[in-house]
Order: C-alpha cells, then sequence, then structure tokens
C-alpha cells in the first residue's frame, strides 16, 4: 500500500469492506516511524507519548511524533496521515 512519494507498507485486505488496510501487527505510528527512519529523518517520539510508558496516567489521545529537522514530505494513507506542526 503507498503510504507516500517512494515509500509503500504492508497491506492486508480486510474482512468486512474487502478493501486494502495497513497490515494489524504495526500501527501507522509505527509505520511513520520507519518510514523516517528509512528516509533518514530524525525524529522523537513527543512528551506525551514518552511519558505513558514511564507511569504516566495520561493515556496520549493522539499519537504524535517530533520531526527534529526540515521536513516537506507526505505520509499517510485516506485515513491515516503524518502532519508536522511548527513548535
Amino acid at each position: 500500500m503507498k503510504i507516500g512519494y517512494g515509500l509503500y507498507a504492508k497491506a492486508a485486505l480486510n474482512r468486512i469492506t474487502g478493501m486494502p488496510m495497513l497490515d494489524s501487527d504495526m500501527g501507522f505510528l509505527a509505520i511513520a516511524q520507519e518510514a523516517l527512519t528509512r528516509l533518514g529523518i530524525k525524529w522523537e517520539p513527543s512528551k506525551s507519548l514518552s511519558q505513558y510508558p514511564a507511569g504516566s496516567t495520561q493515556i496520549p489521545a493522539d499519537d504524535e511524533l517530533v520531526i527534529c529537522e526540515r521536513f516537506n514530505r507526505q505520509i499517510g494513507t485516506e485515513t491515516y496521515s503524518l502532519k508536522t506542526v511548527k513548535v
């Protein structure tokens, strides 16, 4: 399944709709992290994502990544997309 220019992710057919969907073993966040790593873009998890496994009781509402350098590409599908926010 195409997720960006020259980027593809493993897909499976949805049993209900018959449409392709991202592989169920990996969520979109893990796929976006791998794509950024393979592109050589430096990134780090957001504050909320890094605090939750460390014992925080706040569950992150959105999956967020902090991109540490200039990035101007689209990564996503019809349902999910990686958006950059200026900090």
